[in-house]
């Protein structure tokens, strides 16, 4: 009996040390002699440097504190992004440059690359869009295979990623409130394979800040009229400009970034709008919420943008997006004689102009 008690302890600490034994990566840079790789881990920043023989193999082992995305760098240039567990043991091919990459023994891996693969090519396809509708029916559409994805993978930690993509603008792909429902189902399932994981963590503050937003929204929408908040932002020439101090019968709080589509819509619709209806009655207060000033100045020198423009480098992390429940950029508010007219109902240059004829008349 001792005996016996003895063997099943052994082997209880052996599958544990199996369990809990870290993962560990092997692979060959084709076309490589010599050098080293790093690899590093996204949550905890740890990064180990890996030698690569002369034959370009290299072989390393990370101890992991959970389920962590890695990621294998050479020269600064990334070759693969891996998602490992304890115990897996994987084994990667690919030249210097990740081409012709091959990933074994990790599903999940397997699972990344081709999100990471859709999404370049998503990207690609927006960034190049010929105009604002084809940006959003290629916006549509990613955004369909993304939620059919998380939800047909609502126990892989890959989902976590896409649900926190954005688009080359900066904007996130799962930007309405709404998607709080979506993003608290994948933690509940997440939770039960991962309960200790950072990452499932992240994503549960993200649903309980969309689920809160969500129920100002709905409030919001139960008033007719409400006043506005404050916005006190700097101007091109680094002059501070606030809101409240905007006199005009009608003013379009207008949310953006200086991308093509974005571009267009100003040259192409607000512009010769601007130009009618300014001597009116009509103001527009743009807030760019470019991360980086230079290509928001350069866009509105070069379009002459005619009304009041000021910049949040904080991007998507500004206040103002929080507190004005901005969802998606481009996005307007209308204040109607200094207070927010919650009645507007502007989604096009057909029902901008249509507003502002019936309220400028």
């Amino acid at each position: 009996m001792k005996n016996f008690s003895f063997l099943a302890a052994a082997i209880a600490i052996a599958t544990a040390v199996s369990c809990n034994g870290g993962a560990s990566v092997s692979g060959v840079l084709d076309g490589v002699s010599g050098g080293e790789l790093v690899l590093k881990e996204l949550h905890s920043g740890k990064a180990d440097t890996v030698k690569v023989s002369s034959a370009g193999a290299y072989k390393a082992r990370l101890a992991l504190e959970e389920p962590e995305f890695v990621y294998l760098t050479r020269n600064g240039r990334q070759i693969a992004s891996l998602l490992l567990m304890n115990g897996d043991k994987v084994k990667v091919s690919s030249d210097s440059l990740g081409r012709g990459l091959k990933i074994e023994g990790s599903e999940e891996s397997l699972k990344l690359a081709d999100v990471e693969k859709d999404y370049a090519e998503f990207s690609a396809k927006f960034s190049s869009a010929e105009s604002p509708a084809a940006a959003a029916k290629i916006y549509i559409d990613y955004y369909r295979s993304r939620m059919a994805y998380v939800l047909n993978n609502s126990k892989s930690l890959t989902s976590v990623q896409v649900l926190f993509q954005k688009t080359p603008g900066g904007v996130p792909v799962f930007n309405q409130f709404t998607d709080a429902i979506v993003m608290s189902n994948v933690v509940d399932s997440l939770s039960t394979v991962y309960p200790n994981s950072s990452y499932v963590a992240s994503l549960r503050k993200e649903a309980e800040l969309r689920t809160k937003q969500l129920e100002i929204s709905a409030k919001l929408r139960d008033a007719s009229v409400q006043a506005f908040p404050e916005i006190d932002l700097p101007d091109l020439g680094g002059a501070r400009r606030k809101l409240s101090e905007v006199e005009a019968k009608v003013v379009m709080l207008y949310f953006w970034t200086a991308t093509a589509g974005q571009n267009m819509f100003n040259t192409a619709s607000l512009i010769p709008l601007y130009e009618k209806y300014h001597s009116k009655g009509f103001e527009i207060f743009a807030v760019s919420l470019d991360t980086g000033k230079t290509e928001w100045a350069t866009t509105v020198k070069a379009q002459k943008l005619p009304w009041i423009n000021v910049c949040d480098t904080r991007g998507q992390a500004s206040p103002y997006v929080g507190v004005y429940n901005v969802t998606s950029v481009p996005y307007a508010f209308f204040i109607l004689d200094g207070e927010i007219d919650t009645g507007a109902s502007v989604t096009s240059e057909e029902t901008l102009s249509k507003y502002l004829k019936e309220k400028l008349s």
